[in-house]
């Protein structure tokens, strides 16, 4: 299993460098657009439309990261409280609800992606579909971390 925790850091690396390019892009986008409004009165039809988009990309694959370093739900302060027993089967309690949402997220994400696969966003003309793909992609890390957490609950090592 070492070497799936190899591959999971990876996996967390890429997304992590993947969410910050996007955050700067988004501050890039709205400096833009802010500073085109400004001085010459006018602003990208697309500009608002792609920060957006990349915003739900950020905000979906950013709570994954999230969860990975068990920042989820700011219940951590009350949990590292617990002796270790109980602390270990809280955090095996909440991987598996995580688990059931990731599941969720995955299967219904993909199908709404999939709905919507033949529409298109008025200015950029992407597909509605590649607006709800962070759905399903963000399940899917879920799940990733979660196979990774419940193998650190099982040993003890949260």
């Amino acid at each position: 299993m070492n070497s799936y925790n190899r591959f999971i850091d990876r996996v967390a690396k890429v997304v992590f460098i993947i969410t910050g390019t996007m955050i700067s892009a988004m501050v890039l986008i709205i400096f833009a657009q802010v500073t085109s409004r400004f001085v010459f009165n006018r602003t990208p039809r697309w500009s608002e439309e792609f920060t957006l988009f990349l915003m739900l990309y950020t905000g979906f694959l950013g709570a994954s990261l999230a969860y990975r370093e068990r920042l989820h739900i700011g219940i951590k302060f009350f949990i590292e409280k617990l002796k270790l027993p109980v602390k270990n089967k809280v955090y095996f309690f909440i991987d598996i609800l995580i688990g059931l949402f990731a599941i969720f997220m995955l299967f219904w994400g993909s199908g709404f992606a999939w709905m919507m696969r033949n529409q298109t966003l008025p200015a950029t003309k992407i597909s509605v579909g590649a607006s709800y793909l962070p759905i399903p992609l963000a399940g899917l890390l879920f799940l990733g971390f979660v196979v990774e957490k419940l193998m650190a609950d099982i040993k003890g090592d949260n």
